[in-house]
């Protein structure tokens, strides 16, 4: 209850509670009264609720009002919380009352624990029937052992007993069932969850039980000011259908700056093959930073910075391809936001988001993608405290390594901002807070985009006729930005800046019924990397009339001399593809290494035949696949 309850509570002061209970059962509370000052956002009087055993752990709730809040649930067995009151209104207070659960809980995502009776070591509640099951990720196992065994003996233990189950629920295999006094023997399942059952009768309760667990396989929980840590079986291949967890906490205050020297692991554009994955907090709630499967020497390390102590890191692999895997390692840096992240795509977020930023916050980020490409950063939610000239709070972005970089915007306000592209490979980005109102943040997400890239844009009819260059671009609803130029043969046939241009359409959806590219029966097709994230849709349309020779239109998206991506995927259902080696005709740079994978539909098949030397293709959507030849140019054939 709030201090002198049911009297008004004191003003200006803090109070903390912090509930600590037996190992392995989360707690449950429920609110009888509650009567705090009220605020749309709760800034004065509030009572704020943490999933854990600090202010740093994630927030369960923030309340104020005269509403009873819902029952709280947190996960585990710690809960703080923190009654803060200002110096102007009082309220009642309130009245709420706690106990831990243990019926059906499920545990997950952790790497090791200890598993306990209700109130352990005193005697457990009579008449007490608890569940838990702890489910660890594919491909690993469970050890168990206990260190305290106290329980009502029977014959058959048909009055207090323990039972554990090699499964995740009470129908899987009998380990066994215990009681009495004697510790139980050490185990492991066979696969990758444990069901624990507990059961007292009304009488004659002991002091219970006390188990601890672990993951038998990868993942874990690292602690230190550095460390590394690396995938399965590195620097051999890593195994299939395997799932690795990693949980990384550095000092209260700090945060982590994770490297990964090394990264190769089997590509998909969507990474829906084998993916590593950063979470910036202490579980996978917390904002994801990076999803990775595009692979990288160790001469052009990824690094990604966490906002806050805690960092999650996830590998995932399918059944399919492996590769090397990765060797990572993680520096606790001073300070609890900001840092450097060098990857192609990422996230960045304002501290303790989406919970408000503090006061007096001064946090900065470092973009840098690939040579050769520049930043195009989108936030995808942004509220910060709102002035005319962004004087308060602000997020400002600059074009370049630091805040001498010269600045491309100085945000505030609750609108989101358009995209922001640099306008080389780096991008400086500053949150500055002032002292007073607090405002829930902005988290953005950033990749990379070509300083040069032409994008091939080939639109085909069923016979293989062009559309033609004035009807595309008046009829399709493009998603560019800056300058846009279609040239044929070096000469401009359209320029204009897409914001003024009444030809293409700023929109990410068209007025007009859209596709994907990948969608069967269309009758265009964009030959696009699909990792640029530039052209988002195109509108399917019939033209009144169509040129009846091929033509190749280029659409300029940036106006520097480099020419095309390095690799994609290319999906089709239409008549041909066509790929080259980086800057064709010109000669390639160095430090290349180009993958292309290339998918028909289905009666379609992919051959080929080689324009100009040297290219190879490989059967599968890997280079560990059968290799058919060299072939640089794809037309479909029909095989029905």
């Amino acid at each position: 209850m709030s201090p002198n309850y049911p009297m008004p509570y004191y003003q200006n002061s803090e109070c903390y509670w912090l509930l600590r209970g037996n190992r392995g059962s989360p707690f449950e509370i429920q609110f009888e009264q509650f009567h705090l000052e009220h605020h749309q956002k709760c800034n004065f009087d509030y009572l704020a609720i943490y999933d854990g055993n600090s202010s740093n752990a994630k927030q369960l709730g923030k309340f104020c009002g005269d509403q009873i809040p819902q029952t709280i649930h947190s996960s585990g067995d710690s809960v703080y919380i923190k009654l803060r009151t200002d110096n102007s209104l009082q309220g009642g207070g309130f009245l709420a009352k706690y106990k831990q659960v243990c019926h059906e809980v499920l545990t997950v995502n952790r790497s090791h624990g200890i598993l306990e009776s209700l109130n352990y070591p005193n005697n457990y509640p009579l008449n007490e029937h608890c569940n838990w099951t702890i489910q660890t990720t594919k491909g690993n196992t469970l050890n168990y052992s206990f260190t305290a065994f106290d329980l009502e003996d029977g014959s058959d233990c048909d009055r207090d007993f323990l039972k554990i189950y090699d499964g995740p629920d009470a129908q899987s295999n009998l380990i066994g069932t215990f009681c009495g006094q004697s510790l139980p023997l050490a185990g492991s399942t066979t696969g990758t969850s444990l069901h624990v059952e507990f059961y007292s009768d009304g009488l004659n309760a002991r002091s219970g039980f006390q188990m601890l667990w672990q993951v038998d396989g990868c993942g874990g929980e690292l602690f230190g000011p550095s460390g590394s840590f690396h995938s399965p079986g590195y620097p051999s291949r890593y195994p299939s259908n395997r799932e690795c967890i990693w949980y990384i906490h550095t000092a209260p205050g700090s945060s982590i700056q994770l490297t990964i020297q090394e990264f190769d692991i089997e590509y998909h554009p969507n990474c829906s093959y084998d993916v590593l994955e950063v979470f910036g907090g202490p579980d996978f709630l917390s904002p994801r930073l990076a999803q990775l499967c595009v692979s990288r020497s160790a001469q052009n390390p990824l690094r990604i910075s966490t906002t806050g102590n805690s960092a999650v890191v996830r590998f995932e692999t399918d059944a399919a391809g492996t590769g090397k895997g990765f060797n990572a390692s993680w520096q606790e840096n001073p300070g609890g936001c900001g840092g450097i992240f060098q990857a192609t795509s990422g996230e960045i977020h304002s501290p303790n988001y989406p919970q408000p930023y503090h006061n007096n916050t001064d946090c900065s980020w470092v973009i840098q993608v690939d040579q050769s490409h520049r930043v195009l950063l989108n936030f995808t939610d942004f509220d910060i405290e709102n002035h005319h000239s962004c004087n308060y709070d602000n997020v400002e972005v600059f074009d370049g390594p630091n805040n001498e970089a010269p600045l491309l915007e100085k945000l505030c306000g609750t609108q989101h901002p358009p995209p922001i592209t640099s306008s080389k490979n780096l991008m400086y980005i500053r949150l500055h807070s002032d002292n007073t109102i607090q405002h829930r943040g902005f988290s953005a997400h950033f990749t990379e985009g070509f300083l040069a890239h032409i994008s091939y844009l080939l639109f085909f009819l069923p016979r293989g006729i062009l559309f033609t260059v004035n009807y595309c671009f008046s009829q399709k609803c493009l998603f560019l930005e800056n300058i846009v130029k279609i040239i044929k043969k070096r000469r401009i046939l359209y320029q204009q800046k897409t914001q003024k241009s009444q030809l293409l359409r700023w929109s990410a959806r068209c007025s007009m019924a859209c596709e994907s590219r990948s969608r069967k029966g269309s009758q265009s097709w964009e030959l696009i990397p699909k990792f640029l994230l530039l052209i988002k849709y195109y509108c399917k349309f019939y033209p009144h009339f169509m040129l009846m020779y091929l033509i190749t239109l280029y659409a300029f998206i940036f106006t520097t001399e480099s020419k095309q991506a390095c690799g994609s995927f290319i999906e089709s259902d239409s008549v041909g593809a066509a790929i080259s080696s980086p800057l064709y005709p010109a000669k390639y740079p160095n430090n290349q290494n180009c993958s292309w994978i290339i998918q028909a539909q289905e009666p379609y098949l992919a051959n080929g035949r080689t324009q100009q030397s040297s290219c190879s293709a490989f059967t599968g959507k890997a280079n560990k696949s059968p290799a058919l030849a060299t072939h640089c140019v794809f037309p479909f054939c029909c095989v029905s």
